[in-house]
């Protein structure tokens, strides 16, 4: 069931407005003003894909999302032909990922404690206005 906000004043609006969940594909967003309340996992889906065709956006969020660097990397041969021979190839490396990810999200450690301040720092210098409280 979607969430809407309460803003004051949204009953004076006269223009379209919908969920991101119930998206109307009938509303063209190309060259409008269009805003946007909040940034979760929806809007990280559908924000860059809207944003080149409005023409202003308006992002409002109460509490930013963790940023971190995307991690684009070229795909060797070697991770092709992984890849090719199916999931029994790519279990190893993806059960690696993952416990990686878990283990040391829950586990103090010297790496984590060296990146959590410069993952903040990176949040801070990407966003605009944006400071860790």
């Amino acid at each position: 069931v979607p969430r809407y906000p309460e803003l004051h004043g949204a009953e004076r609006f006269s223009g379209p407005a919908f969920h991101s969940s119930t998206w109307d594909y009938s509303v063209d967003l190309d060259g409008k003003n269009v805003a946007v309340v909040g940034t979760g996992a929806s809007a990280i889906q559908f924000v860059p894909q809207i944003a080149p065709r409005v023409g202003k956006l308006y992002l409002f969020q109460r509490t930013p999302p963790w940023i971190v660097p995307r991690l684009d990397f070229a795909i060797t041969d070697k991770w092709k032909r992984r890849f090719r021979a199916g999931p029994s190839g790519n279990i190893s490396s993806g059960a690696r990922n993952f416990a990686s990810s878990v283990f040391s999200a829950i586990r103090p450690s010297a790496r984590k404690s060296r990146t959590l301040p410069a993952a903040i720092s990176r949040a801070g210098s990407k966003i605009p206005n944006c400071a860790p409280r």
